[in-house]
């Protein structure tokens, strides 16, 4: 999923790339969609990470990806000006595109290398209400 995700932002961010800054509503409309898709990345990676982990893990890979969000938050706009000032307004979607493209890029690779989970190490999806906290109490998997 999460390579397809990285596959839409390309894509969407290489349309922006070519097409002119006149185009009106079909501009607004691709970037509409383009941080709709973007902004679902870091979810999408926190459901799968936790899908692929041991519980007593989720904590801190969950961490471990909050402290990667962060790096990103407080990075990302310091280094995305600069593709702005060397490609212009198109800069950063060329950013987007690089980052996405090596997110891709890493994700292939661990497609290749990583074994697959056997049956024994997948755990049962148990859904839970969101409505109260004390859900967290009612998941079988929680300690008792």
């Amino acid at each position: 999923m999460l390579m397809i995700l990285c596959a839409i932002i390309i894509a969407i961010g290489s349309v922006l790339i070519m097409i002119p800054q006149q185009s009106g509503l079909f501009l607004y409309g691709l970037m509409f969609l383009f941080g709709g898709v973007s902004f679902s990345l870091y979810p999408v990676s926190i459901s799968h990470t936790c899908d692929v982990l041991n519980p007593n893990a989720i904590i801190s890979a969950t961490q471990g990806l909050m402290l990667a969000y962060g790096v990103g938050a407080v990075f990302g706009p310091l280094i995305a000006p600069a593709f702005q000032s060397v490609f212009g307004y198109v800069g950063v979607f060329i950013y987007f595109n690089v980052a996405c493209l090596s997110l891709f890029i890493y994700l292939l690779s661990r497609l290749f290398i990583q074994k697959p989970h056997t049956d024994d190490e997948q755990h049962n999806f148990v859904p839970m209400p969101n409505t109260t906290p004390i859900a967290a109490e009612l998941d079988p998997r929680a300690d008792s």
